[in-house]
């Protein structure tokens, strides 16, 4: 997981979000500022959480309280199910508190990253990978 991260969606996401977005804006009034705003922010948070930044701890303890830093979102891409069905915030650690998602308690140094069914490389090409969301999902 790196910067690049932030940036790899599928086409189909890619096109449902296209679709739906625009719909949004013009239904909540949102100004073009406005936008622009959200998604400066949105990129920079997105490529900041998947970087290789390590922060102080005291720095990093005090941005878990309001903010999304990479320590955090690490543990939503987690192999393990669990820990990766948590942390889904994107700017604000709030949502996670709020909604009861928010993890803790997972050893940094012991996540390992990716897709703990998908580990075979010749499973990672890109036509398997884009009909992925289109299969049964692993348990």
């Amino acid at each position: 997981m790196d910067v690049s991260t932030a940036t790899r969606f599928h086409l189909g996401e890619l096109a449902i979000s296209a679709g739906i977005k625009p719909g949004l804006v013009y239904l909540l009034g949102v100004r073009f500022a406005e936008l622009l705003v959200f998604e400066t922010l949105l990129v920079a948070s997105a490529q900041f959480q998947r970087s290789l930044v390590r922060m102080p701890w005291a720095l990093e303890r005090a941005w878990w309280l309001l903010l999304v830093p990479p320590s955090m979102h690490r543990i939503h891409h987690s192999v393990i199910i669990r820990e990766r069905n948590t942390n889904y915030g994107t700017i604000f650690s709030l949502w996670d508190r709020i909604l009861g998602t928010l993890r803790t308690d997972v050893d940094q140094a012991r996540i390992r990253i990716g897709m703990g069914a998908y580990r075979d490389p010749s499973r990672l090409r890109l036509g398997h990978l884009l009909a992925l969301p289109f299969t049964r999902p692993v348990r």
